[in-house]
């Protein structure tokens, strides 16, 4: 796929840090959506800042970053910039958390186990517990979690247009994992800034109930379900609302982010040698 085999090489050669690293005495302070730091006066926000020793940065909204990169310096689990260590995406980093770019090469094992899982579903054997049944199959690669190894979509397209199977994998730590199946009338993402949506249809949902979803460690976390909206019943999270509140809360998810859309027409027709061409494309960009 040539645009995501671009958008690699652009994501493989990192930027300095913009910002500056300061250390200040604050406190840590946590709300519904994550962590920040007050300090003189306020808060923490687009700047790092060194705590007991480990630094950490905080975006514009000042929120705690995590699993991600940041110019040359990754942000573990924890928010933590890793030091002396191998990222999750297979990089080197030194003693002062900065990428070693001589010799820092790239786990690039995902492809060959992304190249694994689409034979087999090819040839009918279900993934990860998940079978996808007699679904015309497609695939796309997408960035998601803001690292440099993209996130595997399968989609399904089933006997109504409307109706479709999408199986989302990634890859950590060395190990493709499936984070989720969905029977959805909708899946998007917002490229590297770790948000995927979905809209759903079936049993015990209405046409258009839609959640939101972040990756990490491997794993799908649903940070926001919105559902109930066509039976007049409200609900975030399963709790029920006003209207007003759900619509306000939800349009607060949507507000500022750019959701890309995976359907028929983004996704490649499942066959060896449409494998093939992905092997050779991200491969050659990197």
């Amino acid at each position: 796929m040539k645009k995501s085999s671009k958008i690699m090489a652009c994501a493989v050669v990192f930027t300095l840090l913009s910002g500056v690293m300061t250390s200040y005495a604050g406190e840590w302070k946590s709300d519904a959506k994550g962590w920040w730091y007050a300090k003189d006066g306020g808060y923490a926000a687009g700047e790092w800042i060194e705590d007991k020793g480990k630094w950490y940065y905080f975006d514009g909204e000042g929120y705690m970053v995590s699993n991600a990169w940041i110019g040359n310096y990754y942000l573990g689990s924890d928010g933590a910039m890793l030091v002396d260590t191998t990222t999750p995406d297979g990089y080197r980093v030194g003693a002062d958390g900065a990428w070693i770019q001589d010799g820092g090469t790239q786990d690039t094992g995902y492809l060959e186990k992304y190249a694994e899982v689409l034979r087999n579903v090819m040839n009918g054997v279900p993934q990860f517990e998940y079978d996808f049944g007699d679904y015309d199959h497609k695939f796309q690669l997408v960035y998601v979690d803001g690292d440099t190894v993209p996130e595997l979509v399968i989609f399904g397209s089933g006997s109504h247009s409307y109706h479709n199977s999408i199986c989302l994998y990634t890859y950590y730590q060395g190990n493709v994992c499936m984070l989720r199946g969905f029977d959805t009338i909708g899946f998007s993402y917002v490229h590297q800034e770790n948000w995927i949506k979905s809209q759903y249809i079936g049993s015990g949902s209405s046409i258009g109930d839609e959640s939101f979803h972040t990756i990490n460690e491997g794993k799908l976390v649903t940070t926001a379900a919105f559902s109930g909206a066509n039976y007049g019943q409200h609900r975030i999270n399963n709790n029920k609302v006003s209207r007003s509140e759900y619509e306000s809360q939800l349009n607060a998810m949507k507000s500022g982010r750019s959701f890309i859309e995976v359907n028929r027409d983004t996704t490649h027709e499942l066959n060896e040698e449409n494998i093939q061409k992905m092997l050779s494309d991200m491969n050659s960009a990197m």
